[in-house]
């Protein structure tokens, strides 16, 4: 979902997220990749 509202150019640049995506290194990494600032709650 991320890729796509990147790729559609909606007008974000943060992500935030509980430590149920926060515990989630693919989210992290997915995040990183497409040059996100993110907070992200860990367990």
């Amino acid at each position: 979902m991320l890729q796509r509202a990147v790729q559609a150019k909606v007008p974000f640049r943060r992500v935030a997220a509980d430590e149920v995506y926060g515990d989630n290194p693919a989210l992290r990494s997915c995040l990183t990749g497409l040059r996100l600032s993110y907070v992200l709650a860990i367990g």
